[in-house]
């Protein structure tokens, strides 16, 4: 979604058309909040809910949430490593997976 600042207008809706996947801000302040980044999922209606753009612990001083908040809207949540997608193994029902950092090198 981008740095998003704003719920989806009706056009932005339909020029999107039909989401599948949708990658989510959910940390707030520079963008939209936990709330408001599901009520942009609520607007989409994806099968795969990627949460982004949030803090992931205390020792980067950064105002802006984690996304434990956003998490608490789903019954489905998964962790991954990874994630293959293909349209033929999408969920029937709604997911938020959130994909676990891996060192490098």
């Amino acid at each position: 979604m981008g740095d998003l600042g704003h719920l989806l207008t009706p056009d932005q809706l339909a020029e999107l058309g039909q989401v599948d996947i949708a990658c989510v801000q959910v940390g707030g302040f520079y963008t939209i909040n936990a709330e408001q980044a599901y009520q942009v999922v609520q607007q989409l209606n994806p099968k795969i809910v990627l949460p982004m753009h949030y803090k992931l612990d205390d020792t980067i001083p950064l105002p802006i949430e984690g996304n434990d908040r956003f998490l608490a809207y789903f019954s489905q949540v998964k962790r991954a490593k990874a994630l293959d997608i293909f349209s033929a193994s999408l969920p029937q029902t709604q997911e938020a997976v959130v994909l676990e950092l891996s060192a490098v090198g």
